[in-house]
């Protein structure tokens, strides 16, 4: 497990997302971050419960997402969303396009709102297996349009998701997208070059 006792989902934590695959890069609270080699243990899960007060629902997909990050020691998970009666292709699909790219994938998260992380795994010293993630990355996108959905149900578009809004709305509603913008933001000082 990583020398953070706190699991980089939450706020400021940003050190097993695709931000960052470590690579000795520090997360939010400072604490030096590296690939974890084995699940983490009871008690660091309890540690981490308690570094919260209480067990509520970002400690358990806190835990989760430090579960998950412990099989490989990167990974590259996308919250896209879908309609719900299509929950089980995103489920299926995810697995397929990771087989595809020959890197472990699954899905986890707050389903219940269309909501859906599919997360692919890659060890972060090897860039063959983080370039396959990439790609996973981009075919899910796909996967998320052609179901009817979004790329993005939750932590929108920036940096990391450039290109993908202007690929989901189409020329005409990226344009209007960017007119709404500027109307609200004349000078471009909110997350300039990143919503495209």
């Amino acid at each position: 497990m990583a020398s953070c006792a706190v699991p980089p989902s939450w706020s400021g934590h940003r050190c097993w997302c695709r931000s960052s695959s470590f690579r000795g890069r520090r997360c939010g609270c400072g604490a030096a971050q590296t690939p974890a080699t084995s699940p983490p243990t009871t008690a660091a899960l309890t540690t981490i419960r308690q570094s919260r007060g209480k067990l509520d629902g970002r400690t358990w997909r806190g835990g989760v997402a430090s579960a998950i990050l412990a099989q490989r020691g990167g990974a590259f998970s996308e919250d896209i969303a879908v309609p719900l009666d299509r929950l089980r292709d995103v489920a299926r699909e995810t697995l397929e396009i990771g087989a595809r790219h020959d890197i472990p994938a699954l899905s986890f998260g707050h389903a219940g709102d269309g909501n859906i992380h599919s997360t692919f795994l890659f060890a972060p010293d090897d860039p063959e297996q983080e370039r396959r993630a990439d790609a996973a990355c981009h075919d899910l996108f796909e996967l998320a349009l052609r179901l009817g959905g979004t790329v993005t149900g939750e932590h929108g578009i920036g940096w990391l998701k450039r290109g993908q809004l202007e690929h989901q709305l189409g020329a005409a509603g990226y344009d209007l997208h960017l007119r709404i913008k500027h109307a609200f933001d004349p000078k471009g000082l909110l997350n300039p070059g990143k919503k495209r």
